[in-house]
């Protein structure tokens, strides 16, 4: 996913998904199990360089679902009410030895989401 693919940093909404994706430490990360059904989990996550990183297990269904099927979501929580809705759409990929969470930035790793 890249930044050109985001809506216009020039809007409300295009600052706002800047603004969540910076700040925010939990996305909801939705692939497709082998029968089709959707899998949603909450997921930590550093946007850094127009993509999202996320680990995880190296054993989780995650990984599974991303290597049979790459097209996945990502979004966040609404405000509540309805409003402040963002889905992001892409192509996910499993990196064969990504760097160690201790190398990622402090502000993430300060955070708890190592």
């Amino acid at each position: 996913m890249t930044a050109h693919l985001l809506p216009d940093p020039a809007t409300g909404f295009g600052e706002r998904v800047r603004q969540r994706l910076r700040d925010e430490q939990v996305i909801w990360f939705t692939t497709v199990g082998a029968d089709g059904t959707p899998q949603p989990n909450p997921v930590w996550f550093l946007w850094e360089d127009n993509s999202v990183l996320v680990y995880n297990r190296s054993d989780a269904n995650l990984l599974a679902h991303i290597r049979r099927r790459p097209q996945v979501c990502l979004h966040f929580d609404g405000n509540g009410r309805g409003g402040d809705i963002v889905v992001l759409a892409g192509r996910a990929q499993v990196l064969e030895g990504p760097p160690l969470h201790t190398s990622c930035p402090a502000t993430w790793t300060s955070t708890g989401r190592a």
